[in-house]
């Protein structure tokens, strides 16, 4: 289990921002970036492993969330959220080889072209 600490991720002018830890609370660690809007208005990471009680053939579980939420700078309220929820369904019998080959996909896949225009241009599929 990784240590649960504040975390740095760089934005996309590759400017780092720190997620100051929160808690984790019933199984669940959220990290916010607090330097900036209000408690509301945080940006989040949600980090969540739920243990599959089959340990011979049923899956585990990686849920990972991230919250950008959209403070009006007038009103203070939040006017928008725009969310990232990540799924990874891993096998209990999956080799730590196969679950690095699944990571190195997923992460490789997120930073690759298509993904990108995708997220930030919507274009693909349509």
């Amino acid at each position: 289990m990784p240590a649960f600490a504040d975390i740095t991720v760089n934005n996309y002018a590759a400017a780092a921002v720190t997620y100051k830890m929160e808690d984790v609370l019933q199984g669940v660690a959220k990290w916010n970036d607090i330097s900036q809007g209000t408690p509301a208005g945080f940006r989040s990471i949600t980090l969540q492993i739920r243990r599959s009680t089959d340990r011979s053939n049923g899956v585990d579980r990686v849920l990972v969330k991230l919250a950008r939420p959209t403070v009006n700078v007038t009103t203070g309220a939040v006017d928008l959220t725009g969310r990232v929820n990540t799924e990874a369904i891993v096998p209990v019998r999956m080799t730590l080889a196969e679950r690095q080959e699944l990571w190195a996909a997923h992460k490789n896949f997120a930073a690759h072209t298509n993904c990108q225009k995708a997220m930030v241009d919507l274009e693909g599929t349509n």
